[in-house]
């Protein structure tokens, strides 16, 4: 009786021990299956047809997605860096409320809805929110001029548009070093103009997306300045 006493409380012991294995598991495969849907949805609203910036929006959230899946299998959902994914995919949905607004259509209406339904319960989950004097235009404005510096050294990029691509590292330059002191209003001053800025370059970075190196750059750079034109509140016209 001793014996099976004992061999029920080690049985007992090894059960409570793998309770959180099992509970962790669960909880990636979850998380991995929303990303997944979301994932989906973005690229079945992207299929319905938009102009390229709008495209180039949707590739922008696609990519934090990814990222976040990517870094929970590699690193556990539980990683720092998995949670700083995290909390670039929730600042990205966040501001981009106007976006999903505007490319709504009767065909993608339950689509957008299930995406902003599906961040909100991740934001509700892992807690996270907006820090007033977060760096989210820095790390945005340094991506978008990698891009462009790719798209200024491409040798199918012609000599006039690398020109104005170049013209504009000053103003990266500024934007980023106050961008670097937190998300404040000398800061979104000088991302506005670099959003106007690009906004007026739309057609010449258009008529790059035919080469299949650019096109990925091309996207990029448009998405993100069509978000931190939302992020700092430029009206869409």
């Amino acid at each position: 009786m001793k014996k099976i006493g004992l061999l029920l409380n080690i049985i007992l012991f090894v059960f409570c021990v793998s309770l959180p294995s099992i509970s962790s598991a669960d909880e990636v495969k979850e998380a991995k299956t929303q990303l997944q849907e979301i994932s989906e949805q973005l690229e079945f609203i992207r299929k319905t047809g938009m102009h390229l910036q709008d495209e180039g929006r949707i590739y922008i959230l696609q990519q934090v997605v990814t990222a976040v899946k990517n870094s929970i299998e590699e690193k556990g959902i539980g990683n720092v860096r998995t949670l700083n994914f995290y909390q670039q995919l929730i600042i990205k949905f966040r501001f981009s409320t106007q976006f999903f607004e505007f490319v709504r259509t009767t065909s993608t209406e339950k689509q957008i809805a299930n995406i902003l339904s599906a961040v909100k319960d991740i934001r509700e989950k892992r807690g996270f929110d907006d820090d007033p004097y977060s760096k989210i235009l820095k790390s945005n404005l340094e991506q978008m001029f990698n891009s462009l510096t790719q798209l200024a050294r491409a040798s199918s990029t012609p000599s006039n548009i690398k020109q104005q691509i170049r013209a504009l590292t000053p103003l990266f330059g500024v934007a980023i070093a106050l961008a670097d002191q937190g998300d404040r209003p000398k800061a979104f001053a000088k991302a506005t103009e670099i959003f106007q800025s690009l906004r007026s370059m739309y057609g010449a970075l258009q008529s790059l997306s035919g080469s299949p190196a650019a096109f990925r750059y091309v996207l990029e750079v448009m998405g993100l300045n069509e978000f931190i034109g939302e992020y700092s509140q430029v009206e869409r016209i």
